[in-house]
């Protein structure tokens, strides 16, 4: 089972800046932060908390499965009970909040998430990541106008958030906006340069914009690197195929 003991020293050793590709730190970080609200420790589990907040919350959901990294949901929704537990403290309150609705969004428990993300929002209007789970909810249902919409509040909420602008990206590619979208992905790198989701969804853009040797340059960087995505392996693979020769040639 995740906890404390498992990762404390991964955490600690890890640089300030999240490895934003590969979803193991970023679920020792909710499974952490649980561990310590348990132990009745809110002001440990923040740092954590606001490590966690980093990461883009489809760096888990898009590996297709989640059983490769983790032990089943039942730590994340031990996390996410304690979490949301620990939020009595108001200084915390929408951060350990928001991480809850986090936990509960990659355990698969979208009403939950989505409850609990709306509370965040009112406990601290001042925060990117309940809008951000918010968005990554819509998505999931297409409902990308939803999306949009949550991705800009929490882009209003803090303008530096890769997160929250790579999320407004992939909701305006969802209604079809392309140029803007591919905007939106550049703009979340200038803030991230490693948010792997970013570069994934600029490689996707511009294939769809038939710029493929650029595409590419990208998705081998993104595949090469340790924890690449099925989406970005599957991705490379269409990409690579559509420059292959016709049959019978």
């Amino acid at each position: 089972m995740l906890g404390v003991g498992c990762w404390g020293s991964e955490i600690r050793n890890q640089s300030p800046t999240p490895d934003t590709q590969h979803p193991t730190p970023f679920l020792a970080c909710l499974a952490a932060a649980g561990a310590l609200a348990r132990l009745e420790a809110p002001g440990r589990a923040l740092p954590i908390v606001r490590r966690a907040a980093l990461f883009d919350p489809s760096s888990a959901k898009d590996r297709g499965t989640l059983t490769d990294y983790w032990d089943g949901p039942a730590p994340l929704r031990d996390a996410a009970a304690a979490l949301a537990r620990a939020a009595g403290e108001p200084r915390v309150a929408g951060e350990m909040l928001a991480a809850a609705a986090t936990c509960e969004l990659l355990a698969g428990r979208t009403g939950e998430a989505e409850a609990l993300a709306r509370r965040a929002a009112r406990e601290g209007p001042q925060l990117s990541r309940p809008h951000e789970i918010l968005a990554q909810i819509h998505l999931d249902a297409s409902r990308p106008r939803q999306a949009l919409a949550a991705a800009k509040a929490g882009v209003e909420a803090d303008e530096g958030s890769a997160v929250a602008l790579a999320l407004r990206a992939r909701a305006l590619e969802a209604e079809g906006r392309l140029g803007e979208a591919l905007e939106a992905h550049r703009q979340a790198l200038a803030v991230a340069p490693a948010l792997a989701t970013a570069r994934l969804g600029e490689a996707r853009l511009l294939l769809r914009a038939a710029r493929r040797e650029q595409a590419l340059t990208i998705l081998r960087t993104l595949v090469s690197e340790p924890g690449a995505s099925a989406a970005a392996r599957g991705l490379l693979l269409e990409a690579e195929g559509k420059g292959a020769p016709a049959p019978g040639r």
